[in-house]
């Protein structure tokens, strides 16, 4: 009764966990159709759009990919990509669709030594997207200003990751939107960034910001006068667009130098910490050394009362015989008195 009891247990499991795997295929299906149909208007067939680990390196610090789905992923794009740092930009429901058990390939990562951090954008909607490029931008600018190379990975390496990409490449380093979309579109030529988001984030960026704008706007005018160059109708133009540029750039390094300044004191802390325990340490072994010493002189002590009681049960044993025998003289019991005392001091 027993053995059937859990017999049907296992077989509800089983049927619980091919319900999921139905949903996930399900899931993932349905957003390989939107892709599909994202791209140009459903160019290739279906196939095309399914999963499989990929990626394209659009600079020498950047590497835009589809998502790691287990351990041997991660070490295919260490082995292979050369990468040093990763940034998922999947969702929960994206985990989920794909089902990607997130703290297993995470682990990994870390293991292998990579640098594993993720902003949680979801997939398809624009005003999720809008709302958390800068925090993805940012967190790229920090990672290639740190020296790594970075694998940006959303599920398929088409949307999120290409507009993260394209957001850092304008934003951080002044390319141009079309030169950004040029540069990634050609090294991975499935992909379909969003630029309405990217549009949102740079209005939001310079907003209110008038003054500051109009300030940079004319240091740049002045650059020009100096350099000899000649007026025309629209550098006006080109030098206000030029100066809204410039404090975007600014206020991304600025607030990746804050998270720098965060990351070097937390650094210098734990490593202030760690010079204190090892400072620690080496009082206790101090400590455990005089211990160690204290101890092997007092074994040496009890050696040696031990060796003078053995001495004086010896003379002892001597005396009492010569007292049998009858002619102990005076001067020997008091040497024999002396012999008790020393024992005695030693003990």
């Amino acid at each position: 009764m027993r053995d059937a009891f859990q017999r049907q247990q296992r077989s509800h499991a089983v049927d619980a966990d091919l319900l999921r795997v139905a949903a996930a295929t399900k899931a993932e299906e349905e957003a390989n159709q939107k892709r599909w149909k994202e791209s140009g208007g459903g160019v290739g067939p279906m196939d095309q759009w399914r999963w499989s680990l990929n990626w394209d390196t659009i600079t020498t610090e950047i590497v835009v990919g589809s998502c790691p789905r287990s351990a041997s992923d991660i070490d295919r794009m260490v082995d292979e990509a050369g990468i040093s740092a990763i940034i998922c930009l999947q969702s929960d429901a994206c985990f989920e669709a794909m089902q990607i058990d997130w703290p297993v390939v995470r682990q990994q990562a870390i293991e292998r030594g990579v640098i594993m951090t993720r902003v949680a954008v979801r997939d398809f909607d624009h005003n999720d997207q809008a709302l958390m490029l800068p925090e993805a931008v940012r967190l790229l600018h920090l990672l290639v200003s740190s020296g790594k190379r970075v694998y940006v990975h959303c599920t398929a390496g088409i949307n999120r990751a290409t507009l993260t990409t394209v957001g850092y490449l304008t934003f951080v380093k002044g390319m141009s939107l079309d030169d950004a979309l040029h540069k990634v579109k050609t090294a991975r030529p499935q992909a379909h960034p969003y630029v309405d988001c990217w549009k949102r984030v740079r209005a939001r960026m310079i907003q209110d910001r008038k003054e500051e704008i109009e300030g940079v706007a004319k240091m740049i005018y002045k650059e020009r006068q100096a350099q000899g160059l000649h007026h025309q109708q629209t550098d006006g133009f080109a030098d206000w667009v030029e100066a809204e540029n410039r404090v975007i750039r600014s206020t991304f390094e600025r607030q990746t130098g804050c998270t720098l300044s965060l990351t070097a004191s937390l650094l210098e802390l734990h490593e202030q910490e760690l010079g204190a325990h090892r400072a620690q340490q080496g009082g206790l072994q101090e400590a455990q050394a005089e211990v160690e010493r204290l101890t092997a002189k007092l074994a040496s002590q009890q050696r040696q009362t031990q060796q003078a009681q053995w001495e004086m049960r010896v003379v002892t044993q001597k005396l009492q015989t010569l007292t049998d025998g009858g002619g102990v003289s005076g001067d020997l019991h008091a040497q024999l008195d002396d012999c008790r005392d020393d024992s005695a001091s030693l003990r």
